[in-house]
Order: structure tokens, then C-alpha cells, then sequence
């Protein structure tokens, strides 16, 4: 039969069936328990019998049926079994006339039972401690010493002196009851509290089931040390009661099974114990202990102590990973969860005193142009520094936080909007002095924002995002301080929520890239695409890239939309590739991928995904973004040219870069920005601007290619002045990517006749 997983499914039917006879059985012989005075065959013998056996097999059942546990549940139910074969052997000494094997197999099967008990709980407790920490284990140890010291005081300390003058084996034997069944309830104390948690219906029933069963082994010692005990009674019982619970402990159903907790109280149950343990000492300086009882007392106090302290450990760690965790690594400031922890505690505050609180946004001018000339490292510095530059203009009980990146957040405490006001001017002025990092002067502004409670916003949530759009208000009219206007509001708010939906547009791909073919003038073929970026916005439809670039670029998040783009700009020329068609990709590049060491990596892990040849992708940057930081940008372009890939400069012409990067930098191609072509024709400069440019180029050994095409009068001048390649709308809008291969399917088809004045044209060797 196929094992059973641990699930929700109902029971076996055999299961339940056997559940119901352990019931009936049970409450028969408990009721003949009651209502006779003496043993009877039939109730004894046939009915107590059966009060062992079936729990016996319901528990050996489980362990067949159901994987978990398995070895754990086959030594208890080979132990209640056992309990069965020695309570008959017991039995036949007052009942048979011709009895079974006497005392000594009778003791051997009972005490048997012991060792299977043990190495039962101790194999399912395996399952159950092995991820356990440090605490639970002393709390357990704790618990079973603990309760083996009172164990002892209440039962060994009578029953063992009792015995003293007996004949030995009968000593030993009679002993070993008691003892065992401390060493059980012990352990099973000690399992339970490791867990440290609630025990779950399993481990509830078996201990219960256990521990009554050491409870009634200590009653009978006790009786039968004092000459009380009388058979027949419910004490009989107790060992059937006791092995139905462990029955029922075996096919109890546990929630599923969760990481270790710590217990509620850090030092409850030692705390529990001591206390114990306390009684218990003091018990014994009215009546002497024995000595082991006085040991396991003291290994419990020295386990209390060692649990206490490490309690205080663990209460440290934990203070100092609440500090850190609302501590900016950086900076060293409180960090965002800080600030809106201390914000609503003040507005608390501020709502029973009707006292006025105000925050302020400040967010660093330049920072950007820091990061992107000088680096990260100046970066970083530049914001450790800037902290202490602003504490000493805050006043006292103000607080100072860093939300992240370069936008830091001040609370103000009992201030109206004039206060307010002439803080963040300080705070201001604090930064026109230039701060020195690595030895360079570096000179950065701010932005502030105030907004105002309860008169903007009436929770802390509601405040911040004010502040935001009067921070924002403060740079775009460029006053450095702005309160919060609701007349700003639309539109501001509008703003903000379109940066927070960026992050989730790129997590749910809702990027998607449209392809505008770029044809050959000396044969009209589609030789490549540029790959443009839309948003497919979920409420306002399908958006071009000017509705967002410019807060992507806010947000920092230039170089994930980046990312986006080249992945599935790689992707598809890689299938049109497969498809015979031998195209090339062009995609913009943004001055932060420029400057990002990981870039190279990047894209030659992309390539290598999708089989792409690196002389099909094209990358594109503008003059502006080399000019920023000519050094790490030579660095960036040297390492993608090295992959093989080609390099494009976009939009020439608009710039103010010298003729020198044109010579030094690894370009292949060259982009003449579409100012230059919508005119051609009609203004002699741009035509003499676009002729000289494409000699200058072809003598450098660079392609040259034309944007912004949009009638086939500039189409043919273009390729009269010897330009190579065009794009426009005039050949193709950017499309998607099934709409373009239409597109390049018809223009196969209709193979245009070359412009006039068009010829093949090889670009001169470099």
C-alpha cells in the first residue's frame, strides 16, 4: 500500500473504524471498572486486553500508513503493544490455572516498554527541535531538570527508601518504574518547551497520553509502598486511558508546520522552573533531600542563570537591530522607517496639544552631475557629509532624516509656516558654502518643501506627499523654499503618482518597444531598426516616450529602462535574424548606463542569451552624456566596442563636443540630428552642414545616417550628398514589431526604385 501524505484528506475508513472500537472497548472495560470489586476473565483478561491492543495497532497503523514520523510511530506502537503482551502476562497469574511465564517475563515486557517509549519520542522529536535556537534548548533542559527534581521530591523521595532491606532484584525491579518514568515525563517536558510554541494537537495528545501514563505507574508504587493498593479499581484503567490518548495523538491532524518561534515571554519558562525548583529546595531544609534530588536542583538554578543571561544578550541584539534597522548606513541619520515612526508620534502629540507641526523635503541640486562626473564614491561621501552640515541649522528637538538617494526629510516640531519657513532657509544656506570630498571643493544646492500640519494634510502620509510637490515646485521655479499650494495639487499629485507607477510599470512589463526601419539610400533595403520605448499605460493607453523619459530619469531609473529595451530589442533581431532577415538593432543609451562599469557585462550576457551576433546591436549615445565625464565614458564605449558591437553618435550637430571625439572615441556610426534634414532644401546652411558632415565622416571611416526624413524631396537629397542610411516618417513610423515585419515583407515586394542621384556608397577605411 502506497504511503499517505500529510494532508487534509479524511481518515482511512479502517482508520476510523478502529478509532470507534478503541472507544467502546475503552468505556466498557472503565464502566466494569466502576460497577465490580474484584478481577473478572472476561472484563480483565478480554476487554482490558483489547483496551491495549487496538490503540497498539492504531498507532503502528499510522506509522504504516503515513510516511512523516514514520519510526517515531512504529517504536510507540510496538511499546503499547508491548504494555498489551505484559498486562496479560500479569494477568494470567491471577486468572489461568496454569500461568503464563511468571514476574520476571512480566517485569522484562513492562520495563521493555520504557526504551521503545524513549526512542519513539526521542525520533519524532527530531523532526521537531533540529532548527530549534539556543534559548529553546536551555528552556527545554531547564523544563526536564526541573521537572525531574520535583518528580523526585514528590514520589522517588518515598518510594525508593521504602524499599530498602528487599531482596535485590525485586529492588531493582520495583525501582526502575518510577525512575523510568521520570526520565519519560522529563523528556517529554523538556521536547515540548523547545518547541517554542504552541505543541500542536500531536504533540499535545502524546504528552498528555504520557505523562498519564508515568502518573499512573507513580500512584501504583505509591500504593504498593504503603500496602494500599487494591486491584480492580480505575487506577487499573488509568495505562488504557493513558495508551487510547497516545492512539489518538498519532492520527491527530497539526496545522502546517511553522519556522521556530520564541516564546512569548523570553524568560517564562524559566522563570516557571526556578520557582519549582525554589519549593523544592525549600522543602528539603524541612526534610533532608537525597543527594541527587539537591543535584538536579542546582543544574536547574545554574541553567536559569546561564538562560537569563543569554535572555539579556538576545534583548541587547535585538535593541541594537532595532537601531540599525532604522539607521541610515550611509549617513549614519535615521532612515525612512525612523522618520515615519517619530512623524506620527508628533502628530500625536501635536493633535492633544493643538500645536502645529510642520515637515520639509530637501532634495539636492546637482547630486546628479556629482555622481555622474566624479562617481558613486564622491557621491557617497558627498551625502555623509552634507548631515552634519545641516544638523547645526535645525533647532533643538527638530529631527534630521534621509528618505534615500539625495532627498533628506526634517521635522519640525511645534512651528507654523513662517517657522517652518526659516528653518529650511538655514537649512538652505547651509549648503552654499562647497563641501570638500577626496580633496575637491564640490558645490551642491537644495530644494525644500514644506507642507503643514493639520492645515495640508492630517496624517503623515498625507504630509509627506505635500512636502513632495512643494519640493518638486520649489526646483522647477527655482525659489529653493515653497510651501504646499492645493492650486499645484492636480497636476503635482498626477506627477508623483506617475513615478511610483514607473517602478511597477517596469516590474509588469508594461514597457514595450515600437521599431523604426532604417534604409540603405544606396539601394532602398531595410538594413536596420531603432528601437523606441512606449508605455503601455494601464489607464491612459499607449504613451510615447516624451510623456515619461523625463520622470524616469527622476526616479533613477534610467538604467532599468535601459535593461528593458535592449532585452527585448536583442530578442526580436535575434528573430528576425532566424527569419533570413539580416537587420541590425539601434538602441539609445542613457548617460547613467554610459557611466556604469556593468554595462559591457550586461549586454554580452544578453547577446550570449539569445545567440545574437554583437555586430547586429548598435548602441547610441549623444554628444552631451560623453561631454560629462569624457574618462569613464571613453572607459564604457571602449569596452562595448571590444565586444564587437557597433557604436552610433546620435543627434550630431546639437552639441558643443569637440571635433576631437570624433577622432578618439570608437565610433562606426554617425547620426545627423533630424534639425538638420527637415529643412534640407530649403536652407542652403543645412545642406552645406550635411554635405561637409558626411565627407568629414566618410573620411573618418564612419556611416553616416539621417533622422527625421519626412519628404521624399530630403530622401533623394540626402542620398545626392552621399549620406548613407535614413529614417522618418516619410519611410516608416515607429511600429511594433509584427507591424514592422509586414512592413518589411511589402517592401521586399515592391523594391522601391533608388532615389535620384542615389549610389552604393562604402564608408572609407579608418
Amino acid at each position: 500500500m502506497a504511503a499517505m501524505s500529510e494532508s487534509r484528506a479524511p481518515l482511512p475508513r479502517a482508520v476510523r473504524a478502529g478509532g470507534v472500537v478503541a472507544a467502546v472497548v475503552l468505556a466498557t472495560y472503565l464502566a466494569s471498572l466502576l460497577v465490580r470489586d474484584r478481577y473478572d476473565p472476561l472484563f480483565d483478561l478480554g476487554v482490558g486486553s483489547a483496551a491495549y491492543v487496538v490503540p497498539g495497532l492504531l498507532v503502528l497503523a499510522r506509522a504504516r500508513l503515513v510516511e512523516r514520523n514514520r519510526t517515531g510511530f512504529a517504536l510507540v506502537g510496538s511499546a503499547v503493544l508491548l504494555q498489551a503482551a505484559g498486562n496479560a502476562l500479569d494477568l494470567s497469574e491471577v486468572h489461568l490455572p496454569d500461568p503464563l511465564p511468571g514476574l520476571a517475563a512480566v517485569d522484562a515486557a513492562y520495563l521493555g516498554v520504557y526504551p521503545l517509549l524513549l526512542a519513539g519520542v526521542v525520533a519524532l522529536a527530531r523532526h521537531e527541535v533540529g532548527g530549534a535556537q539556543r534559548s529553546l534548548w536551555l528552556d527545554g533542559l531547564i523544563a526536564a531538570l526541573g521537572g525531574a527534581a520535583a518528580g523526585s521530591v514528590l514520589g522517588l523521595r518515598t518510594i525508593l527508601p521504602a524499599l530498602e532491606g528487599g531482596r535485590l532484584g525485586e529492588v531493582l525491579s520495583t525501582a526502575a518504574y518510577p525512575v523510568l518514568d521520570l526520565v519519560l515525563a522529563a523528556l517529554v517536558l523538556g521536547v515540548v518547551t523547545i518547541r517554542g510554541r504552541g505543541p500542536g494537537r500531536t504533540w499535545t495528545w502524546l504528552a498528555a497520553g504520557l505523562l498519564l501514563f508515568a502518573a499512573g505507574d507513580t500512584v501504583y508504587a505509591l500504593r504498593t509502598v504503603a500496602g494500599t493498593f487494591v486491584s480492580g479499581t480505575l487506577l487499573d484503567g488509568t495505562w488504557a486511558v493513558a495508551l487510547a490518548v497516545v492512539a489518538a495523538a498519532a492520527w491527530a491532524r497539526d496545522d502546517v508546520p511553522r519556522p521556530h518561534e520564541a516564546v512569548r515571554s523570553a524568560l517564562g519558562v524559566p522563570g516557571a522552573f526556578a520557582l519549582v525548583t525554589v519549593g523544592v529546595l525549600v522543602a528539603g531544609g524541612r526534610t533532608p533531600l537525597p543527594a541527587y534530588v539537591e543535584a538536579l536542583a542546582a543544574a536547574t538554578l545554574l541553567l536559569v542563570l546561564a538562560r537569563t543571561a543569554l535572555a539579556f544578550r538576545d534583548l541587547r541584539a535585538l535593541a541594537e537591530s532595532h537601531r540599525l534597522s532604522r539607521t541610515d548606513d550611509l549617513t549614519g541619520l535615521p532612515n525612512r522607517r525612523a522618520f515615519l515612526e517619530r512623524l506620527d508620534e508628533a502628530l500625536a502629540e501635536a493633535a492633544e496639544g493643538e500645536e502645529p507641526t510642520a515637515i520639509a523635503l530637501l532634495d539636492l541640486d546637482g547630486f546628479k552631475e556629482v555622481n555622474d562626473t566624479l562617481g558613486h564614491q564622491v557621491g557617497d561621501e558627498l551625502l555623509r557629509l552634507v548631515g552634519p552640515r545641516l544638523v547645526p541649522a535645525l533647532r533643538a528637538g527638530d529631527d534630521l532624516a534621509r528618505l534615500g538617494g539625495d532627498e533628506f526629510a526634517l521635522l519640525l516640531r511645534c512651528t507654523d509656516a513662517d517657522g517652518a519657513a526659516e528653518v529650511a532657509r538655514r537649512v538652505a544656506a547651509a549648503l552654499a558654502e562647497p563641501l570638500e570630498v577626496a580633496g575637491v571643493p564640490v558645490r551642491v544646492s537644495g530644494s525644500v518643501g514644506i507642507a503643514l500640519h493639520p492645515q495640508d494634510a492630517a496624517d503623515g502620509h498625507g504630509l509627506l506627499q505635500c512636502a513632495d510637490i512643494a519640493m518638486y515646485a520649489a526646483k522647477a521655479e527655482r525659489t529653493v523654499v515653497a510651501h504646499y499650494d492645493p492650486q499645484r495639487d492636480t497636476a503635482s499629485r498626477e506627477r508623483l503618482r506617475t513615478r511610483q507607477m514607473l517602478r511597477r510599470a517596469i516590474e509588469q512589463d508594461e514597457f514595450e518597444v515600437h521599431y523604426q526601419p532604417q534604409c540603405a539610400l544606396g539601394g532602398g533595403a531595410a538594413v536596420g531598426v531603432e528601437a523606441l520605448v512606449r508605455w503601455r499605460h494601464p489607464e491612459r493607453g499607449l504613451l510615447p516616450p516624451g510623456a515619461f523619459l523625463e520622470l524616469v530619469e527622476q526616479a533613477h531609473l534610467m538604467p532599468a529602462l535601459t535593461l528593458v529595451v535592449l532585452e527585448q530589442g536583442v530578442q526580436q533581431c535575434a528573430a528576425w535574424r532566424r527569419q533570413g532577415r539580416e537587420l541590425t538593432v539601434s538602441v539609445n543609451l542613457s548617460a547613467r548606463s554610459l557611466l556604469d562599469p556593468e554595462l559591457p557585462g550586461q549586454v554580452d550576457a544578453l547577446l550570449r542569451r539569445h545567440a545574437l551576433p554583437a555586430a547586429a546591436l548598435v548602441l547610441e549615445v549623444t554628444e552631451e552624456m560623453i561631454v560629462t565625464d569624457p574618462v569613464r565614458s571613453l572607459a564604457t564605449l571602449d569596452a562595448l566596442r571590444a565586444l564587437g558591437l557597433g557604436l552610433a553618435l546620435d543627434d550630431y550637430g546639437t552639441g558643443y563636443a569637440s571635433l576631437r571625439y570624433l577622432r578618439d572615441l570608437p565610433f562606426d556610426e554617425l547620426k545627423i540630428d533630424r534639425s538638420f534634414v527637415q529643412d534640407l532644401g530649403t536652407r542652403a546652411a543645412d545642406t552645406a552642414i550635411v554635405a561637409s558632415t558626411t565627407e568629414l565622416a566618410h573620411a573618418l571611416g564612419l556611416r553616416v545616417v539621417a533622422e527625421g526624413v519626412e519628404t521624399a524631396a530630403a530622401l533623394g537629397l540626402l542620398a545626392e550628398l552621399g549620406v548613407d542610411t535614413a529614417q522618418g516618417y516619410h519611410l516608416c513610423r515607429p511600429v511594433p514589431a509584427t507591424d514592422l515585419s509586414a512592413w518589411l515583407e511589402a517592401r521586399a515586394a515592391a523594391a522601391p526604385p533608388l532615389p535620384a542621384g542615389a549610389q552604393p556608397l562604402e564608408p572609407a577605411p579608418r
